[in-house]
């Protein structure tokens, strides 16, 4: 990865960043990961709820962050 982001003239990380969006892309499934928490879908907030469902504490903000965004983005994600 290094002789090709020297050959594109572009930083390591970006190259790494590529490898790991398309092997992202080729399995299929959605990265939400540095996502705007206002572009996640409807069917993405559903499966954020789920998967918080009884999180609380160091377990909730762990998946927060894992996720790119806060608690209060679930919050306001739930129906009232």
């Amino acid at each position: 990865m290094r002789s090709v982001a020297e050959e594109m003239n572009v930083s390591f990380h970006t190259v790494k960043n590529w490898m790991k969006r398309k092997v992202v892309d080729k399995l299929g499934v959605t990265s939400t990961k540095g996502k705007r928490p206002q572009d996640w879908t409807s069917d993405e907030q559903l499966v954020a709820l789920h998967e918080t469902h009884g999180l609380s504490g160091d377990a909730l903000y762990t998946w927060c962050r894992e996720k790119g965004i806060f608690v209060h983005h679930l919050t306001s994600w739930r129906p009232d």
